[in-house]
């Protein structure tokens, strides 16, 4: 189970907001229903959080018409910009949306049609490598726990606040 995805060309995640009583996903094709997503909750965790806001971007400029890197860049600002109005405390949203423009700016030099393909291709890094991570740190960290160890987290480690395994 992954808490968010990319799916049949949208965001698919689980809206946190129903738990526990109800598993539901929501299905995102817009930046302003993912926008609204993050702004009440119902998808939080700080690694989700990043991977939200990676695949917001590549949302928010997939159908980009621009013909030159300026114009896109432009767009691109904008996107960001919005995104990172959602939740303006979450330091791995704007992670997220970062590492998505970094990567643009180091392949200006690209055709628009190849840099949209890096942005998607980065936003599923972003989710692969916290599934790398999370899973290390498990592994890493049962390498600690002796049998009868109390263990208390605090805030969110498991799989809802990561993208399909957790921290803890």
């Amino acid at each position: 189970m992954r808490t968010i995805e990319w799916s049949n060309g949208k965001i698919k995640l689980i809206d946190q907001t129903k738990l526990p009583g109800e598993l539901k996903y929501l299905y995102i094709s817009d930046l302003k229903t993912l926008w609204q997503a993050i702004k009440v909750l119902k998808v939080r965790g700080a690694p989700a959080l990043g991977a939200a806001a990676a695949l917001g971007v590549y949302i928010g400029i997939k159908g980009s018409k621009a013909k030159t890197f300026a114009q896109f860049s432009g767009e691109l600002d904008k996107v960001a910009k919005y995104i990172a109005s959602s939740r303006p405390t979450a330091r791995n949203l704007f992670w997220g949306i970062e590492r998505m423009c970094s990567v643009a700016v180091r392949n200006k030099d690209k055709s628009i049609a190849t840099i949209k393909k890096l942005l998607f291709q980065e936003a599923q890094e972003v989710i692969e490598e916290d599934r790398r991570t999370c899973r290390a740190i498990g592994r890493f960290g049962a390498e600690l726990i002796k049998s009868g160890d109390t263990i208390l987290t605090v805030c969110n480690a498991g799989i809802l606040a990561t993208i399909d395994y957790g921290t803890a």
